[in-house]
């Protein structure tokens, strides 16, 4: 049965044109040319040669339509065509547009049209090298129904370029309910929004996938585009949306190699009745299963939210990777480089910035692994606001394993009275979570008002999370006035233990904070604090039971200064010797020792490694392993370059241990 779609602009109700391209040609029985710069071009003429081209891309599609054999046809395309395309006829199945001579790129504009290209209900169609510019709001626009998916989509090296600026929805590519599409190569730029108005959804999406499984959207450039909006309208609703790659309901996703730069979201709101959410998302992941998302860049993705209005706050997200409702995700190999977040109010208002660099959330199981976040901010401007910074955010996941990402530069600010929070890990309510061999520097939150809070973290274990904690580097290399720099805190973890085993943490207040329960094993760490007033550990929370719930021993703590290194409140140990030899006997076999680092220059190799006639080199015990579990053992029988340990399973102290 024939689906032969009407040609009517869904926008506007002008008339479609069809466009489409060629290539080098090949004189098979299936091809046909068109040629925009050609003397001869005709659509009256039979199409199947060079010398005979169509004039228009809707005259070829016409002349494919008419022949006997339609399906399998490839169209070769030159020249500008001004048109907007339509491929809805169910005979069409196979067909490939393409360039007449390869490096000169068919042009279509399709001003004042909603879309460039529209593919419907027709399986196999591959669009190359095309150059789509000037619709509405779309430049290549596939879809099948919850039915009947279209199969096997390819589009790949084409450039979608500058749709209208002065609409508020943009997607370069849109597909819905397609199955295994490729996306391939494209390059995609300059599709947002300027403008004002009010109550209104100002969004710019790259590609935008839906309910198409097995999409692999891969080494795609995707760049400069932004949703500018101002709102001046009493009583408007300020919802800017900027996302590179946003799957939604696509299970065995492939989002791969792609590069994506200055996506930006700005928005000022100048009444006090009106609201304000400003998002941006580097790649958006939901309900998907067993998908990948890897080997991406996301360099200076940006939020800007202004209010001006007494009584507004603005809202403004931003994420880097967010993958929620998606079982068996991976995550690896990413870089989130030069992320930036601000909210700006009033000398006496709220705001809420956010960063989350890495967001999961109810998933069966994800893998983090390998990720680089680098140099990211969020910061409020002027009044109350306190914003937060995530490096890696894990909620409500089971068993992720999270290995080998470095988080660096990361840095909340409060430019008012508010406070400021870093986390540079967080993981909440995900049991059994395995976070291994991460490096996290210079975690900074930094505030204005002498009052105000502010809180670095290093990795944070909170509600119903157990972790193994292994071989982590937790450190800063620059100065910091910090009201808490804490490695690593554990609060209100349940379930199975907590573990932390091998990790160095230098220039902390707090190497080890524990509030309100866990139990907890704390073993070969290497805690260095460099602030007056700081502990090696921290215990908080009434009664808390160091005999039954605490294991603490094998580790070296080091303060120049000599002060307390542990502490705990509830059962008044203040001291050193009461932490090893009072009523609970813990750290009979820790050392307090200058450890002698090699810190004195980051980017030498050996940096962080203690020297080889460090007082805490051999300084573990045979006993300090995981019995049975094998997997944990063997990241334990190895240091953070993965350099076997001396001893097999006598461990020495720190996640790094000898000079290179």
């Amino acid at each position: 049965m024939k689906i032969r779609l009407s040609l009517i602009s869904l926008a506007t109700g002008s008339a479609f044109v069809l466009l489409f391209g060629l290539v080098q040609p090949s004189w098979a029985s299936g091809d046909y040319y068109v040629n925009a710069n050609s003397a001869d071009k005709s659509d009256d003429n039979s199409c199947r040669s060079t010398s005979a081209p169509c004039a228009s891309l809707n005259g070829v599609i016409s002349k494919i339509l008419e022949s006997a054999t339609p399906q399998n046809s490839t169209v070769y395309a030159q020249g500008t065509f001004t048109e907007s395309v339509l491929i809805g006829d169910t005979e069409l199945e196979g067909l490939t547009l393409t360039w007449m001579n390869k490096g000169t790129r068919p042009v279509v504009n399709a001003a004042g049209e909603q879309m460039v290209i529209i593919i419907s209900f027709v399986d196999n169609v591959s669009i190359k090298h095309f150059d789509l510019q000037g619709s509405q709001n779309y430049g290549i626009y596939a879809y099948g129904s919850s039915d009947t998916h279209i199969q096997n989509l390819t589009i790949q090296d084409c450039i979608i370029h500058d749709l209208d600026a002065d609409t508020t929805a943009h997607y370069g590519i849109l597909i819905n309910s397609v199955d295994d599409a490729l996306i391939k190569e494209n390059t995609i730029h300059s599709i947002g929004s300027t403008n004002t108005n009010a109550d209104i959804y100002a969004t710019a999406y790259a590609i935008y996938v839906q309910r198409s499984d097995r999409p692999h959207v891969i080494n795609n450039m995707i760049r400069d585009f932004t949703v500018d909006v101002t709102f001046t309208e009493e009583n408007s609703y300020v919802y800017p949306l900027v996302s590179g790659v946003y799957v939604y309901e696509a299970d065995g996703a492939l989002i791969k190699n792609n590069e994506i730069k200055d996506i930006v979201s700005k928005a000022t709101q100048s009444y006090a009745s009106g609201y304000l959410y400003s998002f941006t998302y580097g790649i958006f992941l939901q309900n998907s299963l067993h998908s990948t998302i890897s080997r991406n860049t996301l360099r200076r993705p940006k939020i800007r939210a202004v209010s001006n209005a007494d009584g507004t706050t603005p809202y403004a997200y931003l994420y880097g990777i967010y993958a929620i409702l998606t079982d068996d995700t991976v995550i690896s190999r990413n870089k989130i480089l030069n992320p930036s977040v601000s909210a700006q109010v009033l000398d006496d208002e709220g705001s809420q910035a956010y960063f989350y660099g890495i967001f999961t959330d109810s998933i069966g199981q994800v893998n983090v692994t390998r990720n680089t976040i680098r140099d990211a901010s969020a910061k409020a401007i002027n009044g109350s606001g306190s914003p937060v910074l995530y490096g890696l955010y894990i909620n409500d996941v089971e068993q992720p394993y999270v290995a080998n990402n470095r988080l660096i530069d990361l840095e909340t600010s409060a430019e008012g009275t508010g406070g400021a929070t870093t986390y540079a890990m967080r993981i909440s309510d995900s049991p059994m979570t395995d976070i291994v061999h991460n490096r996290i520097e210079n975690f900074t939150a930094a505030v204005t008002a002498d009052d105000a809070n502010n809180d670095s973290l290093g990795i944070y274990i909170d509600y119903n999370s157990s972790a193994d904690i292994l071989n982590n580097l937790i450190y800063f290399t620059e100065s910091a006035t910090q009201h808490n720099i804490d490695g690593i805190v554990v609060d209100s973890a349940q379930a199975d233990p907590v573990r932390i085993f091998h990790n160095t943490m230098l220039n902390m207040r707090t190497c080890l904070q524990v509030e309100n329960g866990a139990v907890l094993e704390f073993e070969n760490n290497l805690c260095a604090l460099s602030t007056s007033g700081a502990y090696g550990v921290q215990i908080d929370g009434d009664a808390y039971d160091l005999a039954s719930g605490f294991i603490s021993n094998y580790n070296l703590f080091y303060n120049s200064a000599e002060e307390v290194l542990m502490n705990d409140l509830a059962v008044g140990i203040l001291s050193w010797s009461d932490w090893r030899s009072g009523e609970y006997k813990q750290d009979k076999k820790s050392v307090k020792q200058n450890p002698q680092l090699n810190v004195s220059d980051p980017t030498k190799k050996g940096y962080l490694h203690l020297k080889a006639d460090s007082p805490a080199m051999n300084a573990g015990d045979a006993d300090v392993n995981f019995g049975t579990d094998a997997v944990m053992n063997g990241l334990l029988g190895a240091d953070w370059d993965n350099q076997v340990r001396p001893k097999g399973a006598t461990y020495d102290i720190g996640a790094d241990e000898f000079t290179l």
